[in-house]
């Protein structure tokens, strides 16, 4: 593999990433793939109480990890829901259906996704 040369290297801060809402949802774009040539995405999801993600859905070609920051995220896929723990990671491989929801009526939720590649702003992202 051909080496790249001297590229710099990038911080992100929560308050200076993109910042989109959907629905009752607030994500927070790291890097959106455009300083890794599309290998991998990062962001941040604050789910409120008792907020639901997208319908269940799979990618034919995105392995995703989902790292809980705060509260509980319930991951539901058709063998059952998971619930996910502050400190606990939930790893989503290719094909495999899934969702997600804040189960709590009163405490919001919050996890760290990484997409390889890079997901870019799919149906969740508009």
């Amino acid at each position: 593999m051909p080496l790249r040369g001297p590229v710099p290297v990038k911080l992100y801060k929560k308050e200076d990433s993109e910042k989109i809402s959907v629905g009752p949802m607030t994500i927070y774009i790291f890097e959106d793939g455009s300083n890794t040539d599309n290998r991998i995405g990062c962001m941040t999801l604050e789910l409120p109480p008792a907020t639901s993600g997208p319908p269940m859905h799979w990618h034919r070609f995105h392995d995703e990890c989902f790292f809980v920051t705060k509260g509980t995220v319930r991951f539901k896929t058709p063998d059952g829901d998971v619930d996910a723990q502050e400190g606990q990671l939930m790893v989503v491989p290719p094909r495999a259906i899934h969702t997600f929801a804040n189960p709590s009526e009163t405490e919001p939720a919050e996890f760290f996704m990484t997409s390889t590649p890079d997901c870019g702003r799919g149906p969740l992202h508009k």
